[in-house]
């Protein structure tokens, strides 16, 4: 499976990734002094389960190879020849240097990271719960299961107490989402309210971004307070000997992976880590970001300001005859479906507002409303357009394309622009984003859904651009 996922994000041929990783793993590699003659090189039957840093090694090889045989063999030859070649020599290499050399560097790295914890204790775990959500803010977090797999076989075979990294993960999204709970309640902006209420539950489950970069990170000082209670919790945690005999859901759903003995005090821990985080962030909300917390909100401070509220309620009024009932067509043929079952969380989530994805069938992307064009980005995977009726839509090509740097994308439009629904607005190269490991979904997203009563996807899978995709109701 983590050949098989590599190959996909490195851009190599899926089951060719899979061959390698069952390579690695066949049960006839093991055993004490199992050794291969080759070319005069005495080379180790090493069997490979439990790892992950040597077979992602060996699969980024195997992509590196892959793409330079496509490139260099003839076409009659390829077919045959590139797979052929390419898991030979990865196989080889593998066995001679990667293996040998990874596996070394992995066992390192748990080693070092078991020893903190076995010095340190309760001190280590509350100085790693106090940065956890900081380390996924730069996204290597995604690092951790590499070592958390050899700390779960090393439990396994009783010779450890099992994974302390994924308790303090349970303990840091449990504190951001109790964070953002806390900005639930100071708020009285309805739009920030809905999306700390979503983003919290997404992060007491264990999905953090979120509630991270939507509403923590925003107002900064619910991020730190929850920083501190994910410490407070993972220090007790680690007092306890809370470990995990498996991984999961990092979140209220945790308890599932813990060792049996466990899990009584890991509730305790997670309790610890959601109180202190959400008394902190709110007690502090209130006492020094009151005003800055209800400006937010659109409201007014002084109830005696008659001036002041006469003229949000002006405003309010204004918003509300600008905003008209509309329907967003598809700006791409494919397969509709529902945006919540989209592969990332920002979109799955709603958080960003309501909408439509499609699979689309081919690379050219058309407005879906006249209007405005307000955001063009410079990598061209997403446009954002102000429409004439007031929907202020957001369309995103591919997820995590923005990595592409813009290769493999066109735009005809730039920013401040006035296009026309079913204008053209640039082209996607749907292969190369395939190629480079992405998925090709195209978000449609209302981003000012909460100013409408009703946001609602128009049923129908196949549909060409210009079908109707999304219905917005005024108020």
């Amino acid at each position: 499976l983590v050949g098989m996922s590599a190959a996909k994000r490195f851009g190599a041929n899926q089951f060719l990734g899979a061959t390698i990783g069952m390579i690695m793993t066949t049960p006839a590699l093991g055993g004490a002094g199992k050794y291969w003659d080759i070319f005069g090189l005495h080379v180790s039957q090493t069997n490979y389960q439990y790892q992950v840093i040597p077979v992602l090694v060996a699969v980024w090889l195997l992509a590196f190879l892959e793409k330079r045989f496509h490139k260099w063999l003839p076409s009659a030859v390829d077919f045959t020849f590139t797979p052929l070649l390419s898991i030979m020599i990865t196989g080889f290499l593998t066995f001679t240097i990667i293996g040998p050399v990874f596996k070394g560097v992995s066992d390192a790295i748990t080693a070092a990271i078991v020893w903190l914890y076995n010095t340190t204790g309760a001190f280590g775990m509350g100085i790693f719960g106090l940065s956890y959500s900081a380390i996924v803010t730069t996204g290597l977090h995604q690092s951790f299961p590499a070592v958390e797999t050899q700390l779960l076989a090393e439990y396994a075979r009783g010779r450890g107490s099992g994974d302390f990294i994924f308790v303090t993960a349970c303990m840091a999204n449990v504190a951001q989402g109790a964070a953002t709970f806390a900005v639930y309640f100071l708020t009285k902006n309805e739009k920030v309210k809905g999306l700390a209420s979503s983003s919290g539950i997404s992060a007491l489950l264990g999905i953090t971004e979120p509630a991270l970069f939507g509403v923590n990170l925003k107002y900064k000082f619910p991020f730190f307070c929850a920083l501190i209670g994910a410490g407070v919790g993972a220090a007790f945690a680690g007092l306890m000997h809370v470990t995990a005999a498996a991984l999961g859901s990092a979140g209220f759903l945790g308890f599932l992976s813990m060792v049996p003995k466990s899990i009584p005090m890991w509730a305790l821990s997670v309790a610890i880590s959601f109180i202190v985080a959400f008394a902190l962030t709110f007690v502090y909300g209130k006492r020094h970001f009151k005003e800055d917390v209800v400006e937010e909100s659109g409201t007014v401070e002084s109830a005696g300001d008659q001036v002041a509220q006469q003229e949000k309620a002006d405003q309010i009024i204004k918003e509300d005859k600008e905003l008209h009932d509309e329907v967003i067509v598809a700006p791409v043929s494919g397969k509709a479906e529902s945006l919540k079952d989209v592969k990332d969380p920002v979109f799955s989530t709603e958080a960003m507002g309501k909408g439509a994805a499609m699979v689309p069938s081919e690379g050219t992307i058309y407005s879906p409303v006249t209007g405005e064009i307000t955001v063009a980005y410079e990598t061209k995977h997403a446009y954002g357009i102000k429409s004439d009726e007031g929907a202020e839509v957001l369309i995103h090509i591919g997820i995590d394309t923005v990595n592409m740097k813009g290769e493999g994308f066109t735009s005809d439009v730039k920013q401040g622009q006035h296009v026309e629904k079913g204008e053209k607005l640039g082209t996607v190269d749907l292969d190369a984003v395939k190629k480079a490991g992405y998925d090709t979904t195209v978000m449609t997203v209302i981003t000012n859904t909460t100013s409408y009563a009703n946001v609602q996807r128009i049923d129908g899978v196949d549909k060409k651009h210009g079908d109707d995709l999304i219905a917005v109701t005024k108020r």
